[in-house]
């Protein structure tokens, strides 16, 4: 059975003022909430298991790993697989035959 294939995914992460604003705005009365939300007691999650839905091609249930890098803060790899001859797999091939065909570039984020 061939090993599974990995996806990449290389990003940075921003703080973002404009969401963190945007949420203030949308907090409940609740004490206890915001007092917990100002904490901000967040896991990063190395690893798991990601359910995607692709508009394309479905449900692509994946691994995945993430890796930060010291010496570039806020600088984050995700490496995600599916198992091999799974339909995640099938999925992720055909979206990756489409963006190495691709005459143009993928749609920007921000």
């Amino acid at each position: 059975m061939p090993a599974p294939r990995p996806f990449w995914l290389l990003r940075a992460r921003p703080p973002r003022p404009a969401t963190h604003r945007a949420h203030r705005r949308t907090l409940p009365p609740s004490a206890e909430f915001r007092t917990r939300w100002a904490a901000h007691n967040v896991r990063f999650h190395r690893t798991g298991y990601k359910k995607l839905h692709h508009p394309a091609v479905g449900r692509l249930d994946l691994e995945f790993e993430a890796m930060e890098f010291p010496a570039h803060p806020g600088l984050t790899l995700v490496v995600y697989t599916a198992p091999a001859d799974s339909p995640a797999a099938d999925g992720l091939e055909l979206v990756a035959t489409w963006a190495a065909t691709s005459d143009h570039p993928a749609p920007s984020r921000e």
